[in-house]
């Protein structure tokens, strides 16, 4: 049974009503009929074209989300090693200060220790010198 039969057997079951299958109101409803599949299959592939495009938009923004967030991390990772870097380079001229500051002290000490120990010395032999000025003229 075709569609325009359906309706005429619809119009008469429903409202009592026959209708003649050329009556130009079955031609309106078949021209609406098919304009509307048309326009669903408009609309469709509208409706497909704009998912085509949302998802490649999406891709083409996940990629440049991706490609900023590298970059982002990357800016990020050199200003940590700028930190690390600049953190062990103050710490390395902290501790050679200290270290120079140390090696100063020591050499001090060790002039003073040369100092004393020549003092000691030659105390000791201004001490001894009596003793041995007797004995000195003797071997000449």
């Amino acid at each position: 049974m075709s569609e325009v039969d359906q309706f005429i057997e619809a119009l008469e079951r429903l409202h009592g009503v026959g209708i003649n299958p050329a009556d130009p109101v079955l031609m309106q409803v078949t021209l609406t009929r098919l304009l509307l599949k048309e326009g669903r299959e408009d609309l469709a592939r509208i409706v497909s074209e704009g998912a085509d495009r949302t998802s490649a938009s999406l891709a083409q923004y996940e990629e440049a989300t991706r490609k900023r967030t590298e970059a982002t991390l990357s800016v990020a990772g050199e200003w940590c090693a700028t930190q690390i870097r600049e953190a062990g380079e103050a710490a390395s001229a902290a501790l050679h200060e200290t270290i120079e500051a140390d090696l100063r002290r020591a050499d001090r000490a060790r002039v003073t220790t040369v100092v004393a120990a020549m003092i000691g010395v030659t105390a000791a032999i201004c001490a001894a010198m009596p003793t041995l000025l007797p004995l000195l003229d003797r071997l000449w």
